[in-house]
């Protein structure tokens, strides 16, 4: 159920509780909409990241803008033994691994993946978070990838543009797998890759979970994806990435996300959207106030026991899959990576600010 706790006048929060598409501004933090622009700003950022690929579509007659031509011509290529080969050589050469090896991280892969993986499939992509990949190209220049990029004049975006020093900090990029070399480097290939060449990137990522879907369908077994293990890109309010939510009906999609609802409001076709708070940006006030607005939040705390009574609360450091439950709206997640203790939210703290906000 959504978090229900009766206030003093005997009435319920259940409604305000019920996920919908919010448009408050806080006072005093940066989860206000910039009126200088008319589109949410993850839509202009996911835009900016593959610019390139309508220059590319171009040559097989699509017109930008044209979602649909591109779309059409997207799923052709994902059948074209030519074009893959392509693909395939692009992505190795961009330092990438041997072709058709996969962008998604499943089973053992990672510690989120294991644990979802003892009751429904998930699959992971993950990339280089916000700045790392140029900062990774800075500290490894006379790597075979930085040489590469520099004589190209490659210019990377940044693939977090909401994120913190907190945020970054305890960012899965920075724990477990993320800390080996090898990881590390590949991470930074996939989304170097991304950049340089979006449209070979796209079809490799279309065909692989094409192929999951059709599988979740002959099976029935639940598969839950998330295209954004490190970083965070709004995919759904691309006219070209976004065909993966409509044509993949039989795998789950969820996130989390750093960007504030009228950055980044919840699509009606897309991801379910988490909204990540961190110490250094979102005061208790304010993710007390994004509970009771309607939002589902994950938060950094030092422990789960106080949240243990507090209705729609889960510990979320067991997998991702809390995510499709609609009555979970908190997820409670462990420090992890290079978090201090200033990273960290007191458990007692907020959630006695949230029973004296309802009583």
């Amino acid at each position: 159920m959504p978090l229900s706790l009766a206030n003093s006048a005997g009435t319920t929060e259940e409604e305000t509780m019920t996920h919908t598409t919010t448009s408050v501004t806080l006072k005093g933090t940066n989860w206000g909409r910039s009126r200088r622009h008319n589109l949410p700003k993850a839509q202009r950022d996911i835009g900016q990241q593959f610019a390139m690929i309508w220059d590319q579509l171009a040559s097989y007659g699509v017109k930008a803008g044209d979602a649909d031509a591109a779309r059409a011509v997207i799923r052709r290529l994902a059948d074209d033994p030519e074009f893959m080969t392509h693909a395939y050589a692009s992505r190795r050469s961009w330092g990438g691994p041997l072709p058709k090896a996969p962008v998604f991280t499943t089973g053992k892969g990672s510690k989120k993946t294991a644990a979802t993986g003892e009751r429904i499939k998930e699959s992971i992509m993950y990339g280089a978070p916000a700045n790392e990949a140029a900062a990774w190209l800075d500290l490894n220049p006379t790597d075979p990838l930085a040489v590469r990029c520099a004589c190209a004049g490659v210019e990377l975006r940044n693939r977090c543009t909401f994120s913190t020093r907190g945020c970054r900090a305890a960012c899965l990029y920075t724990s477990g797998h993320g800390t080996v070399p090898k990881t590390m480097k590949g991470r930074v290939a996939r989304t170097i890759f991304s950049q340089v060449d979006s449209l070979s990137w796209f079809v490799i990522v279309y065909r692989q979970l094409r192929a999951k879907n059709r599988t979740a369908t002959r099976t029935g077994v639940p598969h839950m994806v998330r295209m954004c293990g490190t970083e965070d890109l709004a995919y759904e309010l691309h006219p070209i990435t976004s065909m993966i939510f409509d044509d993949m009906q039989a795998l789950r999609f969820d996130d989390y996300t750093k960007y504030p609802a009228q950055e980044r409001p919840q699509a009606d076709v897309g991801p379910t959207l988490v909204r990540s708070v961190w110490t250094d940006r979102d005061s208790v006030d304010v993710v007390v106030a994004l509970i009771l607005s309607g939002e589902r939040i994950s938060i950094v705390c030092d422990s789960f026991e106080p949240w243990a009574s507090v209705p729609g609360a889960i510990d979320a450091t067991t997998g991702d899959d809390w995510i499709d439950d609609p009555s979970n709206r908190v997820g409670v997640l462990e420090p992890l990576g290079d978090c201090v203790p200033a990273d960290v939210y007191s458990s007692v703290e907020i959630v006695a600010a949230l029973m004296a906000a309802l009583a």
